[in-house]
Formats: structure tokens, sequence, C-alpha cells
């Protein structure tokens, strides 16, 4: 006697639909279309941005008026005068760190004194500072926060940030 099939469970059906080809077919349509649409906005972003960078510049003024040296804006960037310490946990180890600070408002620059200040706050800070505290990516992001912190608390909110440029460990 041969086995008798069984019965397809209730509430199951066997779906007969389209095959992998399909949806390989709908995902290279899709990834065509999103390709010519970027490459059309890549075409037509320098004609949406070339009447602002025409306004900018002064009538008659060619490219090297524009990056002159005669540039008299003022810049919102101030670097501080650099500070060499030794860190506080293995007092053998010196440091040297340049940084620049970035203001919100270019208009209001920065008095020397307030900049000493600040590298006072930062040589003040470095020599509590042990070498693990420093050390990679998340220390040197934590020390750029704290001294960001401090900057900006000594110029009572003048500074957006605190770019380190060098920090170097001996």
């Amino acid at each position: 006697m041969a086995p008798k099939a069984l019965p397809a469970p209730a509430g199951r059906e066997t779906r007969k639909g389209p095959g992998p080809g399909a949806s390989i077919g709908a995902v290279a349509v899709l990834t065509l279309l999103a390709g010519a649409a970027g490459g059309l906005f890549g075409l037509r972003l320098p004609a949406w941005t070339a009447p602002a960078d025409e306004a900018a510049a002064p009538a008659g003024a060619g490219p090297a008026a524009e990056h002159g040296s005669g540039d008299a804006r003022p810049s919102n960037i101030h670097p501080l005068p650099p500070v060499i310490t030794n860190l506080g946990d293995p007092a053998t180890t010196s440091v040297r760190l340049e940084a620049s600070l970035v203001f919100k408002d270019p208009a209001a620059p920065l008095p020397d004194d307030v900049a000493n200040a600040i590298a006072g706050d930062i040589l003040a800070y470095l020599r509590t500072v042990s070498l693990e505290d420093i050390e990679g990516a998340s220390g040197l992001q934590h020390l750029r926060e704290d001294l960001a912190d401090r900057a900006a608390i000594r110029a009572d909110g003048a500074v957006r940030e605190l770019v380190i440029l060098t920090l170097v460990v001996q």
C-alpha cells in the first residue's frame, strides 16, 4: 500500500507568487532610478550655488582679489599660546598643547589678557590630568570637551569650540 500524502495544515496555504528573480529586478530598477536622481541633482547643484558665489564677490574683482591678503573681515578663530607642562600622575611626563578658540561672534575679538587667562587655565588643568586620562580617542575627546568648557566659562560664553591643533606627550 502506498503512503498517503498528508493534507496541508489548516490556515496555511502554499503561495505561488513571483520568484526571487522578480525581487532582484525590482531592486535593480530602484537602484538605477536612485542613481539617475543623484546624477541629475549633481548636475543641477552648481547651477543652484553659482548666483550666491557671484553675488558675494564685488564687481570687477578677480580670483586674486577674492583670496588676497588684504581681507579685512574679522576672524572668529583665535590661536592660544602654546602650553608646556608636566602631567599630574607620572611627574616625569611632559605635555605640549597648541589650541585655537572658535568664537560665536567674529566681530567681538578676544583680548590678549583673556587668551592668556584661558592658557593659564589649560596649564592648571593639565597639571591635574594623568596619562591614562588622555590615552586613546575617548580620552582626547574628554580632554577637548573639558578644555572647551573651561574656555567658555573664562570667556563668558563667547567661545563656541576649542580646537586642539597639536598634543605632544613625552
